[in-house]
């Protein structure tokens, strides 16, 4: 993402909304910043995201990175699913906490991001997973026979 996001304090800028505080948190600017990475909501999730998957989630607006150890693919690619699923959901609880007045509670949304990268990791079972792969996508629990 380049700063493309209509978030509150551009709409403010524009004087097409009457504050710049976050939808959620109302605790600080509305802020790509803020939203995907200081604001306490995301950071919950976050969390608990990386609770389940075992590794850091790096928040960063450009494309995420892992190292070379055993499993480094996999785990790229998972992070890659993660990072998009995670800006998806966050920014769609932020336009209904906007719109709706509506916000669901982080760890039902962390529950969306896991059900989505693991359906998207069944799809490529034409993928030939290594040993770790395997231990790893047994630990985020996706079913794969090898």
């Amino acid at each position: 993402m380049n700063n493309g996001l209509m978030i509150k304090e551009r709409l403010y800028q524009y004087n097409c909304c009457t504050d710049d505080r976050c939808c959620i948190c109302d605790s600080d600017t509305e802020s790509q910043d803020h939203l995907f990475g200081e604001c306490h909501y995301s950071k919950q999730i976050l969390r608990l995201i990386e609770q389940w998957c075992g590794f850091r989630i790096l928040v960063s607006f450009s494309h995420p990175r892992t190292g070379r150890s055993a499993g480094a693919w996999l785990k790229h690619i998972v992070h890659s699913l993660i990072w998009t699923a995670y800006y998806y959901y966050v920014w769609n609880q932020r336009n209904n906490a906007r719109i709706n007045f509506q916000l669901l509670k982080p760890g039902a949304v962390a529950e969306m991001i896991k059900e989505d990268v693991r359906r998207k990791l069944r799809r490529n079972r034409e993928k030939k997973y290594t040993r770790v792969d395997n231990t790893w996508l047994q630990k985020w629990g996706v079913a794969i026979v090898l």
